[in-house]
């Protein structure tokens, strides 16, 4: 996921350094090692920003170690239960 992430970016960053060198007229000498240089940027961006979003992702998702440790007060599993209506 982080390299799909990362590889969308890198592209983005080629492609939109492409086309601003087309629109503004540049040499095509000039262009391609911009471009990838963009490219090049694009991807460590791309793959910084991924790994923390995946962090900030897991971090929500995974419960709080309160809410574990109040789930399980009772390791033996032999908790008390009262039958209502037997």
């Amino acid at each position: 996921m982080i390299q799909l992430f990362a590889s969308i970016c890198a592209l983005l960053a080629f492609s939109a350094a492409i086309l601003v060198g087309l629109f503004t007229g540049a040499a095509p000498a000039d262009l391609i090692p911009k471009a990838v240089t963009a490219l090049v940027g694009g991807y460590f961006l791309g793959t910084a920003a991924a790994w923390i979003g995946m962090h900030i992702i897991r971090d929500q998702t995974q419960p709080d170690e309160a809410t574990i440790d109040n789930a399980t007060d009772d390791p033996s599993g032999d908790a008390d239960v009262t039958i209502v209506g037997s």
